[in-house]
């Protein structure tokens, strides 16, 4: 009865085992297929960074490149528009050269006229009318044709008004007087209409205290 007990139990743990191999066996036939995936994922993931490191570098090398270049890509300059027939040219031209002198007055007091009106930095091109640095009140005329602009073509250019009620960069105040000079004469016209003719001084004088033009130095001019 012993013996057989023990033959029993020893049959009944030999099946015991078999059944774990078994499972075992299952267990791993199963995970393969799950453990084949995870590593095709993986692999895929690891293909992506390093495509995406590689894009990172790609950029960062060109960015490096375009800064690093002094000698920006150039551009094509357009023509500006025309102003009051007054055309502008990629450069200077000396076919017409004469130069009128403006002075401002805001109750006594001058007003400086800009440098470089005229100077279109964004077509690259420079209008027949124009200052200089320093202006000094000095009107350039440097055309490829004797031209005899008015005052307004001039502050057209310069982009700021002349009217009764603001000239340039002074206003007119309710009851101000403004008087205008030509040559050191007094002049009742519209000053907008002014011609500047070669040497041609002009004073616009805003509100009192009135002072009396002075001729203007051409020399060299």
């Amino acid at each position: 009865m012993g013996r057989d007990s023990r033959q029993a139990r020893r049959a009944r743990e030999r099946r015991q085992q078999e059944s774990q191999q078994r499972g075992q066996k299952r267990h791993a036939s199963s995970t393969a297929p799950l453990a084949g995936k995870w590593s095709m994922i993986a692999g895929a993931a690891i293909v992506v960074v390093a495509a995406a490191t590689f894009a990172a570098v790609a950029l960062a090398q060109s960015s490096k490149t375009n800064t690093g270049n002094s000698s920006p890509t150039a551009t094509t300059a357009t023509a500006g528009k025309i102003i009051d027939g007054v055309g502008c040219n990629f450069n200077e031209i000396f076919t017409y050269h004469q130069h009128a002198h403006l002075v401002i007055l805001d109750h006594g007091t001058s007003r400086a006229i800009p440098a470089f009106i005229g100077f279109n930095y964004t077509h690259d091109c420079l209008y027949w009318v124009h200052t200089h640095e320093p202006s000094g009140g000095v009107l350039h005329m440097e055309a490829p044709r004797a031209i005899v602009p008015k005052l307004k073509t001039f502050f057209d250019v310069w982009g700021r008004p002349i009217t009764s009620r603001q000239i340039g960069n002074v206003s007119v105040g309710a009851g101000d007087t403004v008087k205008v000079w030509v040559n050191q004469k007094p002049y009742y016209g519209n000053p907008a209409s002014i011609l500047l003719k070669p040497h041609t001084n002009i004073w616009i004088e805003v509100g009192a205290p009135f002072k009396q033009p002075k001729p203007f130095s051409w020399a060299g001019l």
